[in-house]
């Protein structure tokens, strides 16, 4: 039991994690909680499975093709949802119908063009379990976790490169970035298009695990807005260590509780962390150097 309590735990917690982190990528630049983002997630697992379908590829060109539509997407997302709304008035916080908006858009023209059958992806590693692997994973799981961290620490890392540091600087005062020579418009488009792919790759990734459904949006904006909530908004960090925290009770729970409580665990977990350190638990407050 043990067991598989740590293999779930590692398996979903770095899952959850990415998910915090394509959020982060665009609060932070943007100053805006995509609620479009867990439909991006989606899109990422049927796309790759409808490119599969249609050209008879392998799942790494078909990924590839999903992820650039992802993409095209978030960036209609900016256009039509975010930017103007920013444009109005920067004080704004009507992001939150316009992306909300877009989701329920995108979730609306998925109902119609595919069917509420889950896809599977065949991933080019196995997805058979072995005895001799840590905790009994599968080779497909374990290198997707070690992939998920190689990406998380690839965003620590853009984070001190200039246009990392250019990011922060928008995210800190809009205004001063500007007289500074930074064009904030700019850091925003590219960050939309950075989260929606890193959203659109962690359905890639998961779908060989929990198959590819039209249904996996809503699931998947309430998962990565836990994470980072607990652990941060903005914080990839935070994202990683909130994503560990939900597995880790989701799968005490279904271990030695029952499943049917795993949403009132994970909630009052959230509700707990929020009540100590409103801001969560990685965030700081105070002035950032940037």
């Amino acid at each position: 039991m043990l067991n598989d309590v740590i293999a779930q735990t590692l398996l979903y917690g770095v899952f959850y994690g990415l998910l915090a982190s394509s959020f982060s990528i665009v609060y932070r630049a943007t100053n805006v909680f995509n609620f479009a983002q867990g439909e991006l997630v989606m899109l990422g697992g049927m796309l790759t499975a409808q490119f599969l379908v249609s050209i008879h590829g392998n799942v790494l060109i078909a990924g590839a093709l999903a992820l650039v539509g992802v993409a095209a997407i978030g960036l209609l997302t900016d256009a039509a949802a975010i930017r103007p709304v920013q444009r109005r008035d920067p004080q704004s916080h009507m992001w939150v119908i316009s992306t909300l908006a877009v989701s329920l858009l995108i979730g609306d023209i998925a109902g119609k063009y595919w069917d509420t059958d889950p896809r599977f992806t065949n991933p080019p590693l196995g997805l058979s379990t072995r005895g001799d692997w840590p905790l009994g994973l599968s080779q497909y799981a374990v290198a997707m976790m070690v992939f998920i961290v190689l990406i998380l620490i690839g965003i620590d890392l853009f984070d001190r490169s200039r246009w990392g540091r250019a990011t922060l600087a928008v995210a800190e005062n809009r205004e001063a970035a500007m007289l500074r020579g930074i064009r904030p418009q700019l850091v925003g488009r590219l960050a939309l298009i950075g989260g929606s792919v890193v959203g659109g790759l962690a359905g890639l990734l998961i779908s060989p695990i929990l198959y590819a459904s039209i249904a996996l949006g809503p699931m998947m904006l309430i998962k990565g807005f836990m994470a980072a909530g607990i652990g941060g908004i903005g914080n990839p960090r935070g994202g990683l260590i909130g994503g560990l925290l939900i597995a880790l009770a989701e799968a005490v729970t279904a271990t030695y509780f029952s499943p049917g409580y795993q949403s009132v665990i994970t909630f009052a977990l959230l509700l707990a962390v929020l009540m100590v350190r409103p801001q969560g638990l990685m965030s700081t407050a105070g002035a950032v150097r940037v």
